[in-house]
């Protein structure tokens, strides 16, 4: 038996059957076990016995896995694709009226928010498929909407078993303990693919250039995020703001400091259609390499978190216009 640490190049390459060993999850591969640290989430259990894929999540402690079933597995990890992704909006939350926007560039999901910690720009599989754990939520589950998840009192630690409570100043008590969770905003960090139902444009044939100059933008974007951060007092970005540098701010800044196009639509779903009737245009063109696909994913539904996201409607009259010539 062998315990997975180390870091695996693709989720692809550490596949096999989902089964539970002493309140550990286990994938089987070859007959070979890997006991994966941390307890058993419930949203995993419906997975038994199922091929998944597993990795490890980046940047937290402790160490916990990220699973997810294979068939999901390598999300837009083309270099040769950027994804826009439009997240409904969460019931009862004011601040998530008008849903989110995110983009996915090289595999990886750049998020834009409000609350500092939730400005990052993860794999996409991960940010996809964390589990409704600390420490990807504030230890004791979350406190979105009541019809939202609240979580299981025990195992809500990773690498600790049965329940046990973290010893007075160890790292795991530390790694929870942040002042965002106790006076400012919670940073409610898990998959969104358990979280909401979202619809997704991808755009392929933009090229490597074009690509890797969208990828700089949001870097850069990010870096002013991060240089802000020692401002925050409550757990807030400093450079977010509520109209011009919301959520859709940021991916319109991104596509104009990379020269691919200007933006005007402040909403997110606006944005959303924005992008997509400019690129349709685009892909219309005679012997354009630009390609461009609609699809939605629903919100997956596991034990625990119940559907808590619903559409959001179009208000820009412009917006209905583009949404008709685009069909």
């Amino acid at each position: 038996m062998e315990t997975g640490t180390k870091e695996p190049r693709s989720p692809e390459g550490c596949c096999g059957v989902f089964e539970t060993r002493d309140a550990h999850p286990v994938v089987v591969s070859d007959g070979r076990e890997c006991v994966l640290p941390g307890p058993i989430w419930v949203g995993w259990l419906g997975w038994k016995g199922r091929e998944v894929c597993w990795l490890p999540a980046e940047k937290v402690f402790p160490p916990c896995p990220v699973i997810l079933p294979r068939d999901q597995a390598g999300f837009s990890a083309s270099d040769e694709r950027v994804s826009i992704l439009f997240m409904h909006r969460l019931r009862g939350q004011i601040v998530s009226l008008f849903g989110h926007i995110a983009i996915i560039v090289r595999g990886r999901v750049w998020n834009f928010s409000a609350i500092l910690e939730e400005n990052e720009c993860p794999r996409a599989d991960e940010f996809f498929w964390r589990p409704c754990l600390s420490p990807f939520v504030p230890e004791g589950g979350t406190d979105l909407p009541v019809s939202l998840h609240r979580a299981h009192p025990i195992g809500s630690s990773w690498g600790i078993r049965g329940g046990q409570r973290e010893a007075a100043g160890s790292p795991e008590r530390f790694a929870n303990d942040t002042s965002a969770n106790k006076s400012g905003p919670r940073a409610d960090r898990y998959g969104r693919r358990f979280m909401r139902s979202m619809d997704v444009l991808e755009i392929a044939g933009l090229g490597s250039e074009a690509i890797a100059a969208l990828e700089d933008a949001l870097t850069q974007l990010l870096g002013r995020v991060n240089e802000a951060a020692p401002r925050s007092r409550r757990g807030e970005s400093p450079y977010f703001s509520p109209w011009k540098m919301n959520c859709a701010g940021f991916v319109r800044e991104a596509f104009r400091l990379a020269g691919l196009a200007h933006f005007h639509s402040h909403l997110p779903r606006d944005l959303f259609v924005e992008i997509g009737w400019h690129f349709t245009r685009q892909a219309r063109l005679p012997e354009s390499s630009v390609r461009i696909e609609r699809r939605r994913m629903a919100q997956v539904a596991v034990p625990g978190i119940r559907p808590s996201s619903s559409a959001v409607p179009l208000l820009n009259p412009a917006s209905w216009w583009r949404v008709l010539r685009m069909r």
